[in-house]
């Protein structure tokens, strides 16, 4: 969180008393363009109207070759509320924003990537909270707008694990089905959304990076998230995965089962268990044995160094250090 929780309180009823005459979501898309015309933007003409229609003044006629708006403004969405300069609570934000997406079809037919990261304020350690489960509307809103975006190629969803039942129902319910999305970074817990992507070429997943919930030990199921992310992807064209993992043997196992014809693995995380500084080289030959049974590969980037189960470190702060017995015979 980046502001005192009480001033987000104050700040969401002032956006309530004195809303922006440009739609939200498109002053919080990362764009350069935004960054230099913000101002100019928000004292044109009925502005909500003619930025969200191509055949507008606004698009077709601009003034100045400044102010001519770039084709691929609204090319990336975010709904993020967990990002800096942004304090707003996480379903509200979101609810306004699709609200904002549904009523601008030149954001439905332009978005091709869509951020979605949901951050709830429900920590004991919060003045102001919010539900952990969204309102009742806002699943079924979520499968309406992204079932009208039919450039989408790539998405980034992130929403919180106690909630993705919620999401997969409504998501069902409608029978959405993402067939433009080639590249998506799901949230723990959404495999359900990984096989209502029939094109899917690629996927990235399994770290806090990714997604908190990757990380998060407040709220888990009693099933291995990534494996079920792997076994989702069955019968899909899928290229490429970048996964993190500290179970690769399994994860490999799986991928081979479903995805045998990928062309390109990215691995993080550990390929060994026990302490980071034995030595066991036999661990590295039987996932780089394995891996040769993947026909298509031709593109690997395997776990840090020190990952590897080698005693090796090649970190840039650590000298590329050698641990374990003799370790210093190797030099730095």
């Amino acid at each position: 969180m980046y502001v005192p929780s009480l001033l987000q309180k104050v700040f969401t009823l002032q956006d309530d008393i004195w809303p922006s005459k440009v739609p939200q979501f498109i002053l919080d898309i990362d764009h350069q363009w935004l960054a230099t015309n913000k101002t100019w933007l928000s004292r044109y003409p009925d502005v909500r109207s003619a930025i969200c229609s191509k055949e507008s003044d606004l698009w077709t006629k601009p003034g100045t070759p400044q102010h001519a708006l770039p084709a691929d403004l609204l090319a990336r969405i975010n709904i993020d509320n967990n990002k800096y300069g942004v304090s707003r609570f996480g379903w509200k934000n979101a609810a306004e924003r699709l609200r904002e997406i549904k009523n601008c079809p030149a954001a439905l037919r332009d978005v091709m990537i869509l951020h979605v990261n949901v951050y709830v304020y429900e920590s004991k350690f919060d003045t102001w909270t919010e539900s952990s489960l969204p309102p009742k509307e806002l699943p079924h809103l979520f499968a309406e707008v992204l079932s009208q975006l039919p450039n989408l190629e790539t998405l980034h969803w992130g929403i919180s694990l106690k909630s993705a039942h919620l999401f997969e129902a409504a998501f069902a319910e409608a029978n959405v089905i993402l067939s433009s999305v080639k590249h998506i970074i799901p949230a723990a817990y959404s495999e359900w959304l990984v096989r209502r992507c029939p094109n899917l070429e690629s996927l990235r997943a399994g770290s806090f990076f990714d997604h908190a919930s990757w990380n998060s030990d407040d709220f888990k199921l009693d099933y291995d998230a990534r494996i079920a992310l792997i076994k989702a992807m069955k019968g899909l064209p899928i290229q490429k995965i970048h996964l993190y993992t500290n179970n690769w043997m399994d994860a490999l196992k799986a991928m081979l089962d479903v995805v045998p014809f990928i062309k390109a693995l990215k691995m993080q995380g550990v390929i060994h268990h026990g302490s980071r500084w034995g030595s066991d080289p036999n661990i590295l030959r039987q996932h780089l044995d394995f891996l040769r049974r993947f026909p298509n590969l031709t593109s690997l980037t395997p776990p840090h160094a020190a990952d590897l189960g080698l005693a090796f470190d090649g970190g840039p702060g650590c000298g590329n250090v050698y641990f374990g017995a003799a370790g210093r015979a190797y030099g730095r």
